[in-house]
């Protein structure tokens, strides 16, 4: 994702999209490109979450449907779902939303830590929350959308997708 909008100081570029009814935001900075949903992969063995892999510009990694990660219903992708291509954990990988809604500007100030019940629900991927007026989104910590085992789990998905494109 081309970075035309630079923070400034004291405040923080986030990405705003939605998964059902809830709003979520990522930091723009580990929000690589926004892409319409690519023919997948599937792939055996592969966790749960995994949607499949995909190939962009000849790098092969795995896409989670985030649906699928929080053990919310799935439905069926309407035309406005998308790839958010991110990079985490030290690698890149794909997390199918519902909508990528906006590019958004909010205060570091906006920012708070999670309520105990919501962060309990969530585990350690959720960072906190911002509140834009009456709106409140939560933050995801990109870096901790997975235990160890899972993280194990997506990186072997995401070489056997390799060799399988190979």
């Amino acid at each position: 994702m081309e970075q035309a909008a630079v923070a400034r100081p004291g405040e923080w570029l986030l990405v705003v999209f939605r998964l059902g009814r809830s709003e979520f935001a990522a930091p723009i900075d580990q929000v690589l490109e926004i892409i319409r949903i690519p023919t997948l992969t599937r792939m055996p063995r592969a966790p749960r979450f995994v949607a499949g892999v995909m190939n962009l510009r000849g790098k092969v990694f795995p896409v989670v449907d985030l649906r699928r990660r929080f053990a919310m219903p799935e439905i069926q992708l309407s035309p406005q779902a998308r790839v958010m291509v991110v990079e985490a954990q030290e690698q890149v990988l794909g997390l199918q939303v519902d909508e990528v809604q906006e590019v958004m500007r909010m205060p570091a100030a906006a920012y708070e830590a999670p309520p105990a019940m919501i962060s309990e629900s969530m585990g350690a991927c959720l960072s906190g929350v911002v509140k834009d007026g009456e709106r409140i989104l939560l933050m995801l910590d990109l870096n901790h959308l997975f235990n160890l085992d899972e993280n194990q789990e997506l990186l072997r998905a995401a070489q056997e997708g390799e060799e399988g494109h190979a």
